[in-house]
Formats: structure tokens, sequence, C-alpha cells
């Protein structure tokens, strides 16, 4: 069983990972990590091991600051501008 949660676990993550990080809208990122932190929690609590999904939340959480970051950026040149 242990075997076969990994490899799903692995195909979760490539799956996800391939869409998130080609996403640019900071709303459906925020979807996606919500979703991601609830569904991660409940494998938790059954006993499956999270860690690459826990990684992936983790490359998430840094993809979407950096897309937040630079949304902000530029917002404020724009007002900066006027």
């Amino acid at each position: 069983m242990d075997d076969l949660w990994d490899t799903a676990a692995t195909r979760i993550k490539n799956l996800l990972a391939k869409q998130v990080f080609d996403c640019t809208d900071v709303k459906i990122l925020e979807d996606v990590k919500e979703l991601l932190i609830l569904f991660v929690s409940s494998l938790e609590h059954y006993g499956f091991q999270v860690i690459k999904l826990v990684q992936l939340l983790s490359a998430l959480s840094s993809h979407y600051l950096a897309m937040l970051t630079a949304k902000t950026a530029k917002s404020f040149t724009k007002v900066n501008n006027k």
C-alpha cells in the first residue's frame, strides 16, 4: 500500500506543479493553495505520508509570494507614475 501511495503522491505532485507554476493569476494560486492545505491535512489525519505534497505546498507558497510581489510592484509603479 505504501508503494501505491508513494506513486500516487508523486503523480499528484508532478501534475499540480506543472499546472500551478504556469499560472499567473494570484486568486487561482490562493484557491489552489487553500485546497491543497485541506487535502494534505486530511491525508495526514488518515496516516498517509504527505512529505511530497508538503514540498509542493512550500514551492507553491514561494511561487505565490513571487507573483504577489510582482503584482504589488506593478501596482506601486503604476501609482507612482501618475
